[in-house]
């Protein structure tokens, strides 16, 4: 039976990708396939940014010391919460499900990021101010989840904008090797964000709704749930005719100009 020693304690809003990462860094494998077997009892698995696998395999394999559960994981170090209220309770089981056990992609196509036109990132990003605060109070910095999200710029906390290292999320999967934020190549200057800036305030708009979603942990709200607020939500302002029918026109409009 395999018992994980010396595996690190995961940092707040950490992914488990990172955690696995520092593992690695801490271990000192001289074959990359090592740790996989190390962590997963086999080298049939690819390292996932987003909506990680095997879930319940690592879990096992951890000390019985260690107060943590494959579900507890789900909802601190994945992404999965950023999704959660946009999917059925249906597609939320069977993504759970997936992750937990020994599958691949499954988890990402059963939450339709497959399909998703949203760019991804060619790089993983991090803060150079929550970098510069990690490394003082940890002795070494780590991927965050926001950081990573599609469509996240800006650090909602220090009000900077995200920079790139040299680590390109494409490479991860195809070369089976997990690679920490400490070891990477990081921007140390730090740009502001405009906040007189229309768009700059947009950015942090989204910066920071995306990490109330990850922090909320938001059970799924179903389709029809979603539909009904969006329509309480523009009938609340204006959008809504007396028919019933929302007024795209207008919508659009108001899109426009603000």
């Amino acid at each position: 039976m395999r018992v994980i020693a010396h595996f690190p304690t995961p940092y707040e809003d950490e992914l488990l990708y990172s955690v696995l990462a520092r593992f690695q860094e801490r271990m000192g494998y001289p074959a990359k396939s090592t740790v996989f077997v190390e962590l997963f009892g086999t080298t049939n698995v690819v390292p996932e940014i987003e909506l990680p696998h095997h879930l319940d395999k690592l879990i096992s394999a951890l000390p019985p010391t260690t107060a943590t559960n494959s579900d507890w994981v789900i909802q601190k170090n994945t992404m999965l919460p950023l999704y959660a209220p946009f999917l059925s309770d249906r597609c939320y089981t069977s993504v759970v499900e997936t992750m937990k056990r020994n599958n691949t992609h499954t988890p990402q196509l059963h939450a339709g990021l497959i399909q998703s036109r949203i760019k991804v990132p060619e790089f993983l990003r991090t803060c150079p101010i929550c970098d510069l605060e990690s490394v003082a109070r940890h002795g070494e910095t780590f991927w965050k989840r926001l950081h990573q999200i599609k469509g996240v710029e800006v650090c909602p906390v220090h009000l900077v904008f995200l920079e790139s290292t040299n680590v390109r999320r494409y490479r991860i999967g195809a070369s089976r090797e997990f690679y920490s934020a400490q070891a990477g190549r990081r921007v140390l200057v730090p740009r502001a964000v405009d906040m007189s800036d229309r768009i700059n305030q947009l950015l942090l708009q989204i910066a920071d709704s995306a990490a109330w979603l990850l922090n909320k942990n938001i059970p799924p709200l179903g389709r029809f749930e979603i539909n009904r607020r969006h329509r309480d939500l523009l009938a609340a302002h204006g959008f809504v005719k007396p028919d019933g029918r929302v007024n795209l026109n207008q919508l659009a409009s108001s899109f426009s100009s603000s």
